[in-house]
């Protein structure tokens, strides 16, 4: 695993990281394992939590179960649940698809509008990778410690 992306992995809780200076094609060459342990079916199960009174469930790395997020979104109920669901792609993206019940707050140079995020309970951010919305979480935990992350690449025609 690279430098950049250790430090990247570390700030999601992330302890027993290991470096391979030699790089990944050496890896391979040596034929050294790919994939970490199994995990067993048990530990896989989200876990609920609250939130600022809000009820949440997340997996074992603390971002957002999608499965549970999708139910929330089809029984209509993230709104009233203080739940501010945020796409953080550019205008034209979120113009062309998005989550039903989601708003559009970029994050632009590493930066967010803040002033729209006070009042919900609870934030959760999506884009299209993963990679810009755990940015943005990131960019807030020291000042929200209620932003949390989808746990996978949202696609709004799959909601």
């Amino acid at each position: 695993m690279s430098k950049k992306l250790s430090k990247k992995i570390e700030r999601f809780g992330y302890t027993n990281i290991k470096q391979f200076e030699d790089g990944f094609p050496k890896w391979k060459a040596l034929k050294l394992p790919i994939m970490a342990k199994p995990i067993k079916c048990q530990d896989l199960k989200p876990k609920r939590v609250i939130v600022n009174g809000v009820e949440l469930f997340l997996n074992r790395d603390s971002s957002v179960n999608v499965e549970w997020l999708k139910n929330v979104i089809a029984n209509k109920k993230l709104l009233s649940s203080g739940i501010l669901l945020v796409d953080v792609r550019e205008p034209q993206q979120f113009k062309k698809n998005h989550v039903e019940g989601a708003v559009n707050i970029p994050f632009i140079n590493d930066s967010i509008d803040k002033s729209k995020l006070q009042d919900a309970k609870a934030i959760i951010f999506y884009c299209n990778s993963g990679i810009i919305s755990a940015n943005a979480k990131e960019s807030l935990d020291t000042e929200l410690k209620k932003s949390l992350v989808v746990d996978e690449p949202i696609i709004a025609e799959s909601f």
